[in-house]
């Protein structure tokens, strides 16, 4: 067994990743230390202190932090993490054409968290840009589509509604079903209320 990545003169090298994402997947992986003074069992006179890891403590903030922490996970296979960053980025307001494709290239499908992304595609007036069909991949494409046509004949997307702001209960109910249809999807109660 050779030395690499033993010494600072063999270091082990990461091809194809940045410096930066890497950083960000490892503000996960080793969260901060956080100085705490006195402990409960020292003398608080003689005490220097101590670190402790903090759960909670997580540098990522922004929709780029936790992408580049989802793409590394999946990379690196740290499955706990993956879906950290998967949850951290669902809470987030995220272009629906960067998300479905983010989640198609690290590896989550067709998932239940996409549900308001394919939603907001089906029952916008624009349609899929080329750009956007690229993005999507030619089947994800074909199923949005498909769940549009559905929405258009229901009369469930805001551009056929009198009220293109109409936000009933019942006419977003319809349509998360037909989504959740189109991608094979379980019935979430959350996306239902």
């Amino acid at each position: 067994m050779g030395l690499e990545g033993r010494t600072l003169e063999a270091p082990l090298v990461l091809d194809n990743v940045k410096e930066v994402d890497f950083t960000r997947f490892l503000w996960i992986m080793y969260p901060a230390y956080v100085h705490c003074h006195g402990h409960p069992n020292r003398n608080r006179n003689t005490d220097t202190g101590y670190h402790r890891r903090v759960a909670g403590i997580i540098r990522a903030t922004t929709c780029e932090d936790w992408t580049s922490i989802l793409e590394q996970s999946h990379k690196w296979q740290a499955l706990g993490v993956k879906q950290l960053a998967a949850q951290e980025l669902n809470s987030m307001e995220m272009d629906p054409v960067v998300k479905i494709a983010l989640w198609q290239k690290c590896g989550m499908g067709h998932s239940d968290q996409l549900v308001s992304s394919y939603t907001a595609l089906c029952e916008r007036a624009k349609s899929l840009s080329f750009e956007e069909a690229r993005d999507l991949g030619m089947a994800t494409f074909t199923k949005v589509a498909q769940a549009r046509d559905e929405a258009h004949k229901e009369c469930v997307c805001k551009c056929c509604s009198d009220d293109p702001t109409d936000k009933t209960p019942d006419r977003k109910k319809q349509l998360t079903k037909i989504v959740q249809d189109t991608f094979q999807l379980i019935a979430m109660k959350a996306q239902m209320t």
